[in-house]
């Protein structure tokens, strides 16, 4: 089972997504703000990140700096209302295009995604 951390303060957002993953037969761990979700990514038992890009306090840009100073690797998918490629400089996996994107976020977040091992689920 993949193990996915949303990170997002739209709280309609966040539960239309989760129930979809949910139904999907991820497992989902949810946090409403880039440094609550701070404290879990360091988890072992994380397979991917879907993280907001703006969010009150520090932004997912924010967030990915900390990951990569901390040469923190659990791949990263940033969610935004506006596309940026400046989060996969910064080390996302990958961005969507929220509401729009929320197929692909189910295709990125699979662990047999083609075009990438990351995403594997940990033994």
């Amino acid at each position: 089972m993949t193990n996915i951390l949303l990170i997002d303060d739209d709280k309609d957002f966040s539960n239309f997504l989760r129930e979809e993953l949910l139904a999907h037969g991820y497992s989902i761990e949810y946090a409403d703000s880039a440094k609550s979700g701070l404290d879990r990514v360091p988890n072992d038992s994380l397979d991917v990140v879907l993280l907001d890009y703006l969010m009150p306090g520090m932004t997912g840009l924010e967030f990915l700096k900390v990951l990569k100073e901390e040469r923190i690797e659990t791949p990263v998918i940033m969610m935004t209302r506006q596309g940026t490629s400046e989060a996969t400089i910064l080390g996302a996996f990958d961005y969507i295009v929220k509401w729009i994107g929320h197929r692909r976020i189910y295709r990125a977040s699979r662990t047999d995604h083609p075009q990438d091992t990351r995403l594997e689920t940990r033994q």
